[in-house]
C-alpha cells in the first residue's frame, strides 16, 4: 500500500488543499504556480481516507478562507505569522501556528476522528520549503502522450502500467510521480477504489456497487476493515487502499478526428423494415449531432448550464429504443447513425453483453467501415495500445470508462448479464457524457423501458417483422391447472428417477403434429434436473415400437437434452441443427444465439416465476426464422395465465399489428404454419 499525507500548500494564490505520497514532489510541481510552502501532516494515510478527508478539507476551509466583506484571502494575510517556523521540515508548535493553520489542523483532525482513527489528537503540522532548484516539471510530450491514453478512462494502477507499456512509452520518472503531476495539473483524478460517505457505508468507486462488499484483514494497508468489492472483480480485484486513476477530458487533446463522407459498405441490402428503421434511426441521430457539444458543426456555444435542446422530442438525457423483433436484423440499422457520429469527430461505442458477439460484430465494423480503426474490447483479449473511434465491447468493459463517450449503443439490452445488473446499467449510464446520445437496442424490451417510450421519456424505433416478411410466430396458450412443477426428488442421482412431470395430452399431440411435419421441436423447462427426466420419458415414448408416433409415420426422432452445466452443449446444438425430426429439451440456455430451420417451441410450466415476459418471448423467436419456414408453431402450457405470459403475448400481436398496419407483410396474420415443403 502507498501512504499518502494531507497538506496546504501556501503562496501568492489561494491556499490548495491536497494529498501525495511525496509531499517535497508535490511542491516543487506547485512552486511554479506560486506556492512557496507546504504544511504537511505527518500522520500516514491510506488513499481511502487521505482523498475523501482532503475533499473535505477543500469543501469547509474555502467557506472560512476568505473574507466576504473584502474578497482577500485571510490566510494569506496571516502566513506571516509564521516568522522563526519556516525551515524545510520543521514542525510547527500547535501554540505557535497562525490561526488559519490550527482551523486546518482542527479540521483534519475532526476528519480522522470521525473516521476511528485513534492517533487523531496526535497529529503534528510540519512545515516544507522549496529546495534550491524549486521547479520541476515533466516533459509536456511525455504528458501529453500518457493523458491520451488515460483520457476518459477509470483504471487501477497495474492497468495504467499496462497501457502505457504497451504503447512504448519510455519514462525515466516514477510513474507515481508522473501520475501525482497529471492530477495536480487537472488532467487526472486519484480515486480510492471503494469510498465510505458515513460508518459502515461503502460504495466502489469502479462500479457502483453498495452490497456485494467483504471486510477483510488487508496485507497491504494492515487494517482489519479494509473493504473488496466482489461485484466487479472480474476485472480484477478491487479494495479500499488501492487507487482508480480517472482521465479526465482537456480540451484540444485526444478529440477523435472526424472522418467526412464516412458511408458503411454493406454486403446486402437492408430489407424495407430494417431500411425504415435505420431512417428514423439517422434522423434522429442527425438532429441531436446538429445541437451537441463539441461535434463539428454542432452547438459548441451552448452554455453548460442549458437544458437539452431535443427536450420535448427524446428527454433531456436523449435516449432511443430500437425494439425489433427476434430474427429481424436491428444491429445492421444503426451503421448510418455511427457513421454520422464518427463523421462529426465523436466517439462511439457498440456495446453487447456477450463476448462472442463482440468478435463477431468488431469483424463486421472492420468490414462495414475500412477506412477507421475498430478496437475491440472484451475479458482475455490483448490490451490495445490505443481506443479507436468506435470501440466494440462486452458491457462489463464499459466499467473502464467514466464519460467518455458521445453515443453508445446497447445491443440485447435484454441479454444476460446487463439484464436484472445495477451495475452494469450504472456503468453503461457513466460510460457517456452527459449530454451524450445512448441508444438501447432490443427483441424483447423490459415493461418499464417500453412504458417509458410510450410515454415519450424516450424515442422509440420498431422493426416489427423480420428478413423474410412474414409475421412473428404468436404463441397458442394452453392451460392445464395440474400443469405444476414438480418438486425436486430428494437424493436424486439418475435421470431415471421416478417424477410425476404433469404432462397434458396436448403436449403430446402437439408434439406430434410438429414431427409428423418433419419439424425440430425446442421443449423448454424452468429446471435443469427436469432435463435428463423429461429427456428420457420423450425418448422412452418415442422409442416404443407400439406406440403412436410409429402408426403416424415417424420412424426415428433425434431426442437430445442440454443446459449450461452440460460440457458437450455445443456438440448437441450442432447435432440439433443437422437432423430432422429431432426434439431439443433445454432449459432457458438456448432461448437466444441459436437460429434452426423448421423450428417449432413449446415451454412447459410457463407459469413459472423464473419466465419474465423477455423470457417468453426469446424462447418463441426461436420459431420462424428462416425463409424456408417462415412460421412456426409456439406453444406455451402453463397451470395459469400469468401477466409474463399475457405481455409476452400482446407484444408480439402489437409487433405483427405494427408490420401489417404499415404494409411490410408478405403473409397474412390469420393463417397458420406453413405446409411442408
Amino acid at each position: 500500500m502507498v501512504a499518502y499525507f494531507l497538506y496546504c500548500a501556501s503562496g501568492e494564490k489561494d491556499p490548495y488543499y491536497g494529498f501525495t505520497h511525496d509531499p517535497y514532489l508535490d511542491l516543487a510541481l506547485l512552486s511554479s504556480k506560486g506556492y512557496e510552502q507546504l504544511f504537511v501532516s505527518d500522520l500516514p494515510l491510506p488513499v481511502d481516507v487521505a482523498a475523501p478527508i482532503a475533499s473535505d478539507l477543500r469543501a469547509k476551509a474555502s467557506i472560512n478562507d476568505t473574507d466576504k466583506a473584502g474578497g482577500t484571502s485571510r490566510f494569506r494575510q496571516l502566513l506571516s505569522w509564521v516568522g522563526p517556523f519556516r525551515f524545510r521540515g520543521g514542525r510547527i508548535p500547535s501554540r505557535d501556528c497562525p490561526i488559519e493553520i490550527r482551523y486546518w489542523q482542527k479540521l483534519l483532525k475532526s476528519e480522522l476522528r470521525r473516521r476511528g482513527f485513534h492517533l487523531w489528537q496526535n497529529v503534528a503540522i510540519s512545515v516544507i520549503e522549496p529546495l534550491e532548484s524549486p521547479s520541476y516539471q515533466f516533459p509536456p510530450d511525455l504528458v501529453d502522450s500518457v493523458t491520451g491514453l488515460l483520457q476518459g478512462r477509470v483504471l487501477s494502477y497495474d492497468e495504467v502500467r499496462l497501457v502505457i507499456n504497451r504503447n512504448s512509452l519510455s519514462s525515466p520518472y516514477p510513474l507515481r510521480d508522473l501520475l501525482q503531476a497529471l492530477a495536480l495539473g487537472g488532467r487526472i483524478e486519484i480515486w480510492p477504489g471503494l469510498v465510505s460517505p458515513w460508518p459502515d457505508y461503502y460504495i466502489c468507486r469502479r462500479c457502483g456497487e453498495k452490497s456485494q462488499l467483504e471486510s477483510i484483514d488487508c496485507p497491504l494497508c494492515g487494517r482489519d476493515n479494509c473493504v473488496i468489492c466482489l461485484s466487479c472483480r472480474s476485472l480484477g480485484e478491487m479494495r479500499s487502499c488501492r487507487e482508480l486513476y480517472h482521465g479526465r477530458g482537456v480540451d484540444g487533446l485526444g478529440k477523435a478526428r472526424g472522418f467526412p463522407g464516412l458511408k458503411p459498405r454493406f454486403a446486402f441490402k437492408l430489407t424495407p423494415a430494417q431500411a425504415m428503421a435505420a431512417t428514423k434511426l439517422q434522423s434522429y441521430v442527425e438532429n441531436w449531432i446538429n445541437h451537441y457539444p463539441g461535434a463539428c458543426g454542432g452547438n459548441d456555444g451552448a452554455p453548460p448550464g442549458d437544458s437539452y435542446p431535443l427536450e420535448s422530442a427524446c428527454g433531456v438525457d436523449a435516449e432511443v429504443l430500437v425494439w425489433a423483433v427476434c430474427g429481424a436484423g436491428k444491429t445492421e440499422i444503426a451503421f448510418e447513425a455511427l457513421a454520422l457520429a464518427l463523421q462529426g469527430g465523436l466517439r462511439v461505442i457498440f456495446a453487447i453483453p456477450r463476448r462472442d458477439v463482440v468478435v463477431e460484430l468488431a469483424a463486421r465494423a472492420k468490414a462495414t467501415f475500412p477506412e477507421i480503426p475498430v478496437t475491440a474490447l472484451y475479458g482475455g483479449a490483448d490490451q490495445v495500445e490505443s481506443l479507436g473511434p468506435l470501440v466494440i465491447a462486452t458491457t462489463h468493459q464499459l466499467l473502464r470508462f467514466y464519460e467518455y463517450f458521445d453515443l453508445a449503443i446497447l445491443d440485447e439490452a435484454d441479454a444476460f448479464p446487463y439484464a436484472g445488473s445495477a451495475m452494469l446499467y450504472r456503468a453503461f449510464r457513466q460510460a457517456v457524457k452527459p449530454k451524450g446520445l445512448k441508444v438501447y437496442m432490443t427483441a424483447t424490451p423490459e415493461p418499464t423501458m417500453l412504458q417509458a417510450a410510450r410515454r415519450g421519456a424516450m424515442r422509440l424505433i420498431k422493426i416489427p417483422v423480420r428478413h423474410h416478411g412474414y409475421p412473428v410466430p404468436v404463441p397458442e396458450l394452453v392451460v392445464d391447472r395440474h400443469h405444476l412443477v414438480p418438486d425436486s426428488p430428494a437424493g436424486q442421482t439418475t435421470p431415471t428417477a421416478s417424477v410425476a412431470l404433469n404432462l397434458p395430452p396436448e403436449f403430446w399431440a402437439k408434439l406430434l403434429r410438429s414431427l409428423q411435419e418433419g419439424n425440430r421441436v425446442f421443449v423448454f423447462v424452468p429446471r435443469v434436473w427436469l432435463v435428463p427426466v423429461l429427456y428420457q420419458v420423450i425418448s422412452t415414448e418415442l422409442g416404443d415400437s407400439q406406440n403412436t408416433y410409429k402408426a403416424h409415420g415417424i420412424n426415428q426422432v433425434t431426442v437430445l437434452g442440454t443446459h449450461s452445466r452440460d460440457p458437450n452443449r455445443d456438440e448437441k446444438r450442432n447435432t440439433f441443427e443437422k437432423m430432422a425430426p429431432a426434439v431439443m429439451v433445454t432449459t432457458s440456455v438456448l432461448e437466444r444465439g441459436i437460429t434452426v430451420p423448421r423450428a417449432d417451441v413449446m415451454v412447459l410450466y410457463a407459469q413459472d416465476p423464473l419466465y419474465d415476459a423477455r423470457t417468453l418471448m426469446q424462447m418463441s423467436g426461436r420459431s420462424g426464422r428462416a425463409a424456408s419456414y417462415p412460421r412456426g408453431w409456439v406453444y406455451f402450457i402453463a397451470a395459469a395465465n400469468t401477466r409474463a405470459i399475457q405481455w409476452a403475448i400482446s407484444s408480439l400481436e402489437e409487433l405483427n399489428a405494427a408490420a401489417e398496419k404499415q404494409g411490410f407483410l408478405v403473409g397474412s396474420l390469420k393463417t397458420g404454419p406453413m405446409e411442408k415443403n
